[in-house]
This record gives C-alpha cells, structure tokens and sequence, in this order.
C-alpha cells in the first residue's frame, strides 16, 4: 500500500495530539514495514526535522519518502491520513482520513471580537475536512456525536477509534521517576494540572478552588499547571492574589523532552482535570499510567473515556472541586484504591 500521512505538525506540536500522532506514527513504521510511506513536512525546510524525528522507528527495509506538504497533491496514494483536524490538500489518488479530535472551537468560540475573522477560518476548515474526507476517525462517541451536530455529518461516516497511551512514556512502573530529584523549582508534595489555559480547560476555577483548600488544608502544597506558560500567571493575577495563592503555584511552559512531565506524573499527590470540555482527555489516562489518583470533572468525554477510575467533581462550584480534592489528599487509603484503580 502507498500510504501518506500529514506530518505538518508532528514536530512542532507538545500537546497531547503531538504525542499521540507521534505514538501512532511510530507504531505503523515498526508494525506495517510492507508499506510504502509518503510522510508531508509543513514546507522544504522541516524536512531535517521530519527525518529526524523517524530516523529510529522505521525498519532499513521500510520504503519512506519525506516530501513538502505542497506536493501531496500530485501524489499517487492508496490512502491519505490527516490526523489534526484539517485537510488541506487531497492526493492525486487513494482515499481521505482525517481525524477530528472534538469541535472546542465550536462550543468555545473566540470571545475577542477582533478574532472574529480567526474563528470564521477555524470553522471553515473543519467544514473542508468533513466535505474532501471519505471517512472521518474520531476519538470518543461524545466527539461523534458533536461532530454530527456541529458538521452535519452522518454517524455512518464516523468511525470512533479510542486513543492510547505509549507506555514507553508513562508506564505503570514507577520505580525510577519515584526516585527521580525534580528539579528546581518543583518541589513535593504537589497537585498537577496538564493542559493550555483556554476555556474548556476550566483553570480558573481549579485556581479558586485551590485557594480554597490551601485555607483548610494544613500541610504544605503546591499546584503544578504544566503547560499553561508564565502569560497564564499574568491573566490570572487577581485569582491569585485575593487566594493568596501566587506563591503556591506554578506555570512551566509544554517542553518538547517528555521526562521532567513523566516525573511529575510519577510523584503527584493528585492529579487535577477540571476540563469542561474534551474530545478525549488524554493527561487523566497519562496520569493513571504512571500510578498517579485522579479527580477530574463528569463533563463531555470525561465519564466515557475515565469510566470508575477517577474521583469526580463538580467542575463548576470551586467548593465542590476543593471538598474532593481534600477527600482524597486526607486518605492515604483512597489515594492508593484509586491509583489502582487508574
């Protein structure tokens, strides 16, 4: 089989969806070696980085040609995957897969009225890709069932493919990042967030419930919000300062070496999803992996994906979100049911 995939942002790209593309990519090298690969780089100058990216996955037997993304269009395919919502540019041949992760930017529109012409560009390329695609793959029956409402889509045309967690990355065996130092400035014990700071994740609240626990939460604890950047320390500055929190928490921004977020995985009291809104959720099941207890909120694809693994909470009421976290922080013997559990 001639078989492309869209790379374009598979260097780039530290969030979850990276590293899922990423995982998955790997995994069709090393299980499919027959095939022969067409992989698109974003433009002639990733091509390096694209190249370096596979150099250790694909068999010496494997067919591979790295080309620009400009030229899958004159491309004889057999089949073509798009795995970041989009789809640009259709082969010369072969069928269409594009993987829609969920419709946030439907439900989450830009409040920012100058945005406007971002959010009208947005949702027309989810439209192209449901129109160009001869099957879209999704991650949850939430997320099908959003795409349906949102794209017009039919549920015949959607197939829901779970995701998975490279183990490679966060196994169930601890050992060696439980003994790992973190560096400067983490420090134990903590709770750990994982995701930006838009409006689905739900961060100002985790922040005020936050606050609110560390006013009846006797021991020291810190609040770890990976990946949300220093920019979400400014925008939330008020949060922070009426809780009394600013010196509690802290904002490191995605890094592309995934073995400082390993580790805290592995030595996280909690971890916290307070997300209301998520095709999938893949941190929760990260977190689960590497052994850590999980409370996490009941909203869109949580309960489907998390199933009795997780201690849930309102997501919407700081109190509720503090009480829980609470339960579990004062219970050694809950903690460990539920890192079982996960």
């Amino acid at each position: 089989m001639r078989l492309g995939i869209d790379l374009q942002s598979a260097v780039d790209d530290l969030r979850g969806m990276g590293r899922v593309v990423r995982s998955l990519l790997a995994q069709f090298l090393q299980d499919y070696p027959q095939h022969e690969y067409f992989l698109f780089a974003k433009n002639e100058s990733q091509i390096p980085a694209v190249e370096n990216l596979i150099s250790s996955w694909a068999s010496p037997k494997t067919v591979l040609h790295i080309l620009a993304l400009p030229e899958l269009r004159s491309t004889m395919l057999d089949a073509c995957w798009y795995p970041w919502n989009r789809l640009d540019l259709k082969p010369k041949t072969g069928r269409a897969f594009v993987t829609i992760h969920d419709m946030a930017r439907f439900a989450f529109p830009y409040k920012e009225w100058l945005r406007w012409w971002d959010q009208r560009k947005d949702e027309k390329q989810y439209h192209q890709a449901a129109r160009l695609a001869d099957r879209i793959l999704t991650i949850s029956q939430f997320s099908a069932s959003e795409i349906e409402k949102h794209l017009h889509v039919p549920a015949a045309q959607i197939a829901v493919i779970y995701n998975g967690i490279d183990t490679s990355l966060f196994s169930a065996n601890p050992a060696a990042e439980a003994d790992a130092v973190l560096p400067p400035p983490f420090q134990k014990p903590y709770l750990l967030f994982v995701g930006a700071d838009s409006g689905a994740k739900n961060l100002p609240t985790l922040l005020e419930a936050f606050a609110l626990l560390k006013r009846t939460y006797k021991k020291p604890i810190s609040l770890i919000c990976w990946g949300s950047g220093e920019a979400c320390r400014q925008r939330h500055q008020n949060i922070l300062q009426a809780g009394g929190i600013a010196d509690s928490v802290l904002f490191p921004e995605l890094q592309s070496d995934d073995t400082l977020l390993r580790q805290l995985y592995h030595q996280a009291e909690l971890f916290v999803f307070p997300s209301i809104y998520e095709g999938f959720g893949l941190p929760p099941l990260e977190a689960m992996a590497a052994g850590a207890p999980v409370v996490c909120s009941r909203f869109a694809s949580m309960p489907e994906v998390v199933g009795d693994a997780a201690l849930y909470f309102d997501a919407k009421s700081p109190a509720n979100m503090a009480e829980t976290i609470s339960s579990m922080l004062e219970n050694e013997a809950l903690r460990q049911e539920y890192s079982h559990r996960g």
